[in-house]
This record gives structure tokens, C-alpha cells and sequence, in this order.
């Protein structure tokens, strides 16, 4: 596990895992528990794992740790990712070392017991993404609450009724109704949908701020214009 990748599971910056790793370094095996990938004598295109030249360049370190490393490091690491970590892994021993004796096949030592948990912790970590992408999917996809799409509708309302404000307040009901066909289309192709009845949660923050910022498109201002003019011509 590369430092970086670390970082983000224990919600801090990859400076202050460096720092552990620096105060500690003497308790990590070189070639066993960590690896410099800075060093001279590693071949590995650092710019093939997702690091800029100028990171590569500004970093005196770039540490890539074993399963064995990271669980030395959650020993030193005293936050709260570390401690539950670590409490799987001391509960997973004991629970592994029971069934030990009733599976031969299973390992017996410690550090092979660590790894196989940290396995086992990966596969759990996948599942629990992909559970979380779910959960965020249907979020994001939910329909508008009755309080949400009433909002939007009271907005378009308020930006029809300023905007016809401004231009004096004597448009006629055809007009009036060419801004909100404009303001409509408008928000439609915002959310990329048919009708305002398919909006969703992920829409919203978007919708409201494309209605604050509206301004009738040229060919509709132009058409309500053109009514304007007819109007004011004679009979």
C-alpha cells in the first residue's frame, strides 16, 4: 500500500504517515516492510502509479509498505481508523487460531494470520464501495421531495415575474408564456430530461442555480418583442 493510498483511508494527509514512518523507521524492515520507491536500486515508473513529475520531485520519500508494514504502522497510527483495524485484527487472530486446530490448512503463525485478515479486510473494503456507490446512486436518483419541486416551480415563478418586472410589467399572457417556455426548456436541458416530473436529487443543486442565473436566450427576447410591436401596430 502505497503511503498516499493509506492517507486516505485513515482521513489525513500522507505527511503526517510520513512523519510516523520517519520516528518509527527503525521498527520497518527494509525489502520486508516497506520499500523507498525513491531509491536508486527500485526499478518502477513512479509516473505509471499516478504521480506527477513534480510530486516525484518535491517528495524526499515515497513509501510503499507490505501488509506486514501497515500493520506495524497501526500500532504507531492512534487514530480511529487505526484502533478498529487493529481491534479486526486482534479478533480475527483468535477466531483464526481456534479454527486452526479443526483446519490444518489454515496458517498457524501470526504475521501469515495478519496477512490472510488484511486479505479478508480488502474484500470487505471492496464490498463496503460498492455498497456505499449504491446507496449514492439511489440517493441521487430519487425523485424531487413535494417541498424540493414546489421550490423550483415558486423560483421559475419569481425569475418570470422579475425578469417581466424589469421589462415593465405589461407582457401579455403569450409572452409570459414564452419565458417560461424559455426558463423551462432551460432546466430541462440542464438535467437532461423531458419533463420537470423526472427530476431527481442529483438535479437539484444544478436546477436552482441555472434559475438564479437565467436570462431569456436572444430568440426570445426577440419573439416578445415582435408581439410588442404588433401590439402597437393599428388595426
Amino acid at each position: 500500500m502505497l503511503v498516499r493510498d493509506i492517507a486516505k483511508i485513515h482521513g489525513t494527509d500522507t505527511r503526517t504517515i510520513n512523519q510516523n514512518i520517519e520516528r518509527n523507521r527503525n521498527r520497518f524492515k527494509d525489502g520486508t516492510d516497506i520499500i523507498d520507491l525513491k531509491t536508486n536500486n527500485i526499478v518502477i515508473t513512479l509516473s505509471d502509479n499516478g504521480f506527477t513529475q513534480n510530486q516525484i520531485n518535491r517528495s524526499k520519500h515515497i513509501y510503499l509498505l507490505s501488509e506486514r508494514g501497515y500493520s506495524k504502522l497501526l500500532k504507531i497510527l492512534e487514530d480511529d481508523t487505526a484502533w478498529d483495524i487493529y481491534d479486526k485484527f486482534v479478533d480475527g487472530y483468535f477466531n483464526m487460531r481456534k479454527q486452526v486446530k479443526e483446519q490444518p490448512e489454515l496458517p498457524a503463525d501470526p504475521h501469515s494470520i495478519i496477512q490472510a485478515l488484511l486479505e479478508a479486510s480488502n474484500d470487505d473494503h471492496e464490498t463496503l464501495v460498492q455498497v456505499n456507490d449504491r446507496v449514492t446512486d439511489l440517493e441521487e436518483n430519487a425523485p424531487l421531495s413535494t417541498g424540493e419541486y414546489n421550490y423550483i416551480s415558486k423560483r421559475i415563478n419569481q425569475r418570470v415575474s422579475q425578469y417581466a418586472k424589469d421589462l415593465g410589467g405589461d407582457l401579455t399572457s403569450k409572452q409570459r408564456g414564452q419565458l417560461f417556455k424559455d426558463i423551462n426548456n432551460g432546466v430541462k436541458t440542464i438535467a437532461g430530461i423531458d419533463t420537470r416530473t423526472q427530476l431527481r436529487n442529483r438535479h437539484y443543486k444544478d436546477v436552482i442555480e441555472f434559475i438564479n442565473d437565467w436570462e431569456p436566450s436572444t430568440v426570445t427576447k426577440t419573439v416578445i418583442r415582435q408581439m410588442s410591436l404588433n401590439l402597437e401596430q393599428p388595426a
